[in-house]
């Protein structure tokens, strides 16, 4: 019960800071930290539930959906994003990983996931104010986006890299998916959908 309590104080504040001009997601981290203020001064431990997580989860996958419905894959694949997003990766793991390793005394392979986990940006964050803005869709906004795709993509890379998995043979199908675009569209035409 009080994770409705607090959605519902998430979603006042977000309100609030609407009305004065501010992009919602302003106010919903402001409410995050009042209730984390609150509860640290009260001594109160607020757990992390299932259900909280799940609309965490529902609420980021909802975003980087209405992203993906905006963005056209030609975007993501240009030569700006690709180069901007690996040679942004690239020039942050060349500076942090030998001064973290150097200042923070700990092991090369330690500084080196320290670099790589300081060279993301926050997708939802940008994706978030660049669609308030109704700039998702300009030049600036699209290779920003395609550049923190290809940045949710590395990390996923480096996560299974770092767990010792590899992802199932199956999860190739989803490099597959552009190519039943076409399918899609005769489908559709045929059903008399416009």
């Amino acid at each position: 019960m009080p994770e409705a309590i607090w959605i519902t104080f998430a979603f006042g504040l977000g309100l609030l800071v609407k009305l004065v001009g501010l992009p919602p997601l302003v106010g919903y981290l402001a409410a995050g930290f009042v209730l984390s203020g609150i509860a640290e001064a009260t001594g109160v431990v607020i757990e992390e539930t299932d259900v909280l997580q799940h609309i965490a989860h529902l609420g980021v996958l909802l975003l980087l959906f209405t992203v993906g419905l905006k963005l056209k894959l030609r975007s993501i694949v240009s030569p700006e994003v690709i180069g901007g997003s690996l040679l942004h990766f690239g020039i942050t793991c060349a500076v942090f990983t030998p001064g973290l390793y150097l200042l923070m005394d700990i092991g090369w392979s330690t500084a080196f996931m320290l670099a790589i986990a300081l060279s993301f940006s926050s997708t939802v964050l940008a994706a978030k104010v660049l669609e308030s803005k109704r700039e998702l869709r300009a030049f600036h906004g699209r290779v920003a986006i395609g550049i923190l795709i290809m940045q949710d993509l590395i990390a996923l890379v480096v996560m299974s890299l770092a767990a010792g998995k590899t992802p199932s043979e199956w999860a190739l199908i989803v490099f597959g998916l552009p190519l039943l675009r076409p399918l899609l569209f005769r489908l559709l035409d045929a059903s008399g959908h416009d």
